[in-house]
């Protein structure tokens, strides 16, 4: 399965359709709550960075207009 190998199993991309596919087809190989806890993992490191990134345009663009 392509899934499981190596750096794919860690990145978010086929757990978003990938996964619920073979999930419903009774053909996955990763176990439901691991598939949860990566997904959940990238979910709070996609919203610190998008937090921080957020601050950081706040502080750059608040002057604009004056």
């Amino acid at each position: 399965m392509i899934l499981g190998t190596g750096v794919a199993m860690w990145l978010p991309f086929s757990y978003t359709l990938y996964y619920p596919v073979m999930l419903c087809m009774g053909k996955s190989d990763i176990p439901l709550p691991q598939a949860m806890g990566i997904v959940s993992i990238w979910i709070v490191v996609l919203l610190m960075v998008a937090l921080i990134l957020q601050q950081r345009a706040s502080r750059a663009f608040e002057g604009v207009g004056l």
